[in-house]
């Protein structure tokens, strides 16, 4: 039994390549159904695709935009001020913080353990030099403050999706519907297809240790139901034929 393929044999790992290969094709042609899901993107889509954010500021802004809500007035604009910075030191946003909560840097350390539990949650353990370690612990991997971590849109992307839920019951639900079975659940196809698209974009950001084996390792565990059988071919072509009938009833309901 390899280690490297997480005990799945070549014909099941070749069923997820043509799964994943397909979940793009779909991807590409539902980009309008995925922004439905993430109608809150604060991701400006016309800037260059190798634009990168370090992590820090990118806790920053995500602590902001979760917040922002909960404020009003002047408080409320003092978050929206400094989201439109085009750097946020900790010095201003700590500042800002304490004003209006009490406390300062502890909300980033908070937000920073949320992510890593969600993210282990989601990718497991993946192999770094022949051992096995927590998918977060790459992220950070060699970082410091003369080179911290750096983030494509993609990974900011796929980060926004695991802290959308407030509660740790609700990120539960959402897990199992990407992991889920079940060939009926149709609408957790756009999910596991966000899912699938963000893992990956950890390994294409070359500022990252992830690596392509580590990423196939995740979507090997993840997606396990979806390569075993004969679900991989049948759930595929419902799902497309479903897709395929909700991209045209967008494109009637919203013809712009």
């Amino acid at each position: 039994m390899s280690e490297e393929t997480f005990g799945f044999t070549e014909e099941e790992l070749k069923k997820l390549e043509k799964a994943s290969d397909e979940w793009n094709i779909c991807s590409e042609k539902t980009g309008r159904i995925w922004k439905l899901f993430l109608n809150d993107d604060e991701y400006n889509d016309t800037e260059g695709e190798n634009d990168l954010i370090p992590y820090r500021q990118y806790l920053m802004q995500r602590w902001i935009i979760i917040n922002r809500s909960q404020y009003k007035g002047a408080d409320r604009h003092k978050l929206v001020k400094l989201l439109m910075l085009k750097k946020i030191t900790d010095e201003v946003f700590n500042e800002v913080v304490r004003e209006l909560t009490g406390r300062s840097s502890g909300v980033i350390d908070d937000l920073t353990k949320k992510l890593e539990r969600r993210l282990n949650r989601i990718m497991g353990e993946v192999l770094y030099e022949g051992k096995k370690v927590p998918a977060y612990k790459i992220l950070t991997m060699n970082s410091s403050k003369t080179t911290p971590t750096l983030l494509t849109r993609e990974n900011c992307r796929f980060f926004d999706l695991l802290l959308r839920k407030d509660d740790e019951e609700s990120f539960s639900e959402f897990v199992k519907r990407v992991e889920g079975d079940n060939p009926s659940e149709f609408d957790d196809f756009p999910v596991k297809c966000l899912v699938e698209k963000g893992i990956k974009s950890l390994a294409k950001n070359k500022h990252l240790k992830y690596s392509d084996e580590m990423i196939q390792g995740c979507l090997s565990r993840i997606f396990s139901n979806d390569v075993s059988g004969e679900r991989t071919v049948e759930s595929m072509e419902k799902a497309l034929e479903y897709l395929l009938e909700t991209i045209e009833y967008y494109k009637t309901a919203y013809g712009r």
